[in-house]
Parts: structure tokens; sequence; C-alpha cells
């Protein structure tokens, strides 16, 4: 694994995975010792006393913790680089294959983001909360019930929102498609219908389709998985909502304030017409 994709993964493992959650090493240790060892790679965390997404930067050397001979722990603190009064402590137990998640304080914040949270109705925003923090407990089974269940109760919103996304070829192309969609009976009928009609605006080239990931994360049987397999397909699922739902949100609120300036620009001519003439 190049340096820069295990910064990426480095991040993703302290800044959003749960407890007892899994970093590969790779070969080269090298990577792990400028991350870890040496604090090289900041975070970006959210900073309660700033009220914002913040960089947060290694405070102090690592400690190690000596629980059992068969293991050791070492414990970082990270804080924030704008007030130096926000501190987040991490705690891992590194292997010679992989490095383990063991802790946390204080506990992160289930949060929702604000293009995601302006989809999502009261329930919905509960059910969410509920899979984020069994999530970050590593209780895998219960985060993918509660994902599935708010996938499910936002299948008609999705659909409406893709079709309003949508380039005019590409409403007459897929059309029918999204019209059985909405009338399916349950959320795998309807992602089975519309994955492929995601518009191209949405996806990057020789990206997966993430409709394609959510309806095959969706389809097994949640009897059929271990905890560990729920987990993957719960972060999963909680991505593609964000990422999906986000752009979909940005996309209507950037056409919506285009529209208004647009109104604003005629009404600015219209006056002048009329005062001209």
């Amino acid at each position: 694994m190049a340096d820069k994709e295990f910064h990426v993964a480095f991040r993703k493992f302290l800044e959003s995975d749960g407890l007892y959650r899994k970093l590969p090493l790779g070969d080269d240790p090298k990577p792990w010792i400028h991350a870890w060892e040496h604090g090289d790679v900041n975070l970006h965390l959210y900073c309660p006393r700033c009220k914002g997404q913040r960089t947060f930067r290694v405070a102090q050397d690592r400690h190690e913790l000596k629980a059992q001979r068969a293991y050791v722990l070492e414990a970082r603190c990270y804080e924030c680089a704008d007030c130096h009064w926000c501190h987040v402590w991490y705690v891992v137990m590194p292997g010679d294959d992989y490095a383990l998640k063991v802790g946390q304080f204080p506990r992160p914040a289930v949060e929702i983001s604000p293009d995601l949270e302006g989809c999502l109705g009261e329930e919905d925003k509960e059910f969410y909360r509920k899979g984020r923090f069994t999530e970050l407990q590593a209780y895998g089974i219960g985060a993918f019930a509660y994902y599935r269940r708010v996938v499910e109760n936002l299948m008609g919103r999705l659909i409406d929102e893709i079709e309003a996304a949508m380039t005019p070829g590409e409403k007459d192309k897929y059309g029918e498609a999204l019209n059985e969609a909405r009338a399916a009976h349950n959320a795998d009928e309807k992602l089975e219908l519309v994955k492929d009609c995601l518009p191209a605006s949405l996806r990057k080239p020789g990206d997966p389709n993430p409709l394609q990931v959510l309806h095959e994360d969706l389809s097994v049987g949640i009897y059929g998985l271990s905890d560990e397999e729920c987990l993957d397909r719960a972060e999963d699922i909680r991505t593609i909502l964000d990422h999906v739902l986000g752009e979909l949100s940005r996309r209507r609120e950037k056409d919506t304030r285009f529209t208004a300036s647009m109104k604003k620009a005629l009404g600015r001519r219209s006056k002048a017409k009329k005062e001209g003439g």
C-alpha cells in the first residue's frame, strides 16, 4: 500500500471507524511508524469549542499501556490545532499484520451531516443515530438493521431526487424504470429497478455504481451474515447514503440558488426597461 493510500486509511481508522476495527499494516512498517509513532498524519475532527471541523495534531508522545504480557496497548492524544483546548485520545493494539482500535475518549459524537439531515424525517434521524452508535460499538447486526430501515423509508424520496437530477434525455431513457420502482412493494425491488438509473452527473467514470453496491448489500439476508460481515455492510450503507443523498441535496441547493439568481437578473432587466421607456 502506497503512503498516500495508507494515510487515507489511517485517518479513517481513527476518525470514523468504530471500536475493534482493524487497520491492515502491510509488509512495509514505515507508513505506520510515520503516521502513528511519529504523528506525521493530522486528523480532521469536529471541535466542540470551535463548533466546526478542525485539524487535530498530535499533542503528546505515545504512551504504552502494558495490559498483559501477550500484548501491549498504545495511547495517543490529538488536540485541535486552532483552540488547543479540545483533545481526543485513541488507544490501539499494534500487531504484526494489523492495528486494532480498542479505545477512544471522548466517545465520538453521533452526528448527521447537514446534507443528509434535510432528507430524513424525525424517525429516520433516530434510526440513523442508533445505527451509527451501534456501528461505533462494533455491533454489526444492529447497525445493519437500523441502516436498512432508513433505506427502506427513504426509497420513495431517493427515486424522486434521482429523477430531479436527470437530464431530459435520461428521464426519457429511465422514466419507465422509475415508475416501476415507485410501484414496487419493498426496498429490494425498488433498488433492483432503479440501480442503473443513477444520473451520469452523480457517478465518476470508473467508480462502482453506489446504488448497485447498496442493492447487493441489502439483498443478502441478515441471518446469513456474521456480526463482522454485517458491520462491513453497515459501513457501506452509511457511506453510500451520505454520498448519494449529500450529492443530490447539494445539487438541488445549487439549482435553487441558480434559479433565484436568474429571477433577480431578469427582474433587474425588466425594471431597467420600464425606467428607460
